[in-house]
């Protein structure tokens, strides 16, 4: 009789492992999808209309290579789920930090600028 209720035990225990598995899948696939515009910028971006690229890193860094060969470096930070702060160096530091509208959305980035300039850029990593 023992060998009898072990069987549907393990089977029970075999399947609680498996829903929990499948829990914490579902889990990390969430974190990922719903990490916000902070993980979802992550990586890099090429502009639509040219080569210039933007490159974010997950430390707060990002480095951009225009279509003439001139790197600019640089800190960002989110201000909000919808407006990103850029502070770039060299150059372009004269302007000073700038706080841009965001949009992440997959493949798809778009900036737009306090004079409403739209800057489009998509996922090339």
């Amino acid at each position: 009789m023992n060998s009898k209720r072990a069987l549907p035990i393990a089977a029970g225990v075999a399947v609680i492992v498996v829903v929990c598995i499948c829990l914490l899948a579902g889990l990390l696939v969430l974190s990922q999808v719903l990490g916000g515009p902070e993980r979802a910028i992550v990586g890099r971006w090429e502009h639509i209309e040219g080569a210039d690229t933007i490159e974010f890193f997950r430390d707060g860094t990002l480095v951009s290579q225009g279509a003439m060969g001139l790197t600019t470096t640089g800190d960002y930070e989110f201000v909000d789920d919808a407006h990103i702060r850029l502070q770039v160096s060299g150059l372009w530091s004269i302007a000073g930090s700038q706080v841009l509208e965001v949009d992440v959305s997959g493949t798809r980035l778009v900036l737009v600028d306090s004079y409403g300039n739209t800057y489009e850029y998509r996922r090339v990593d």
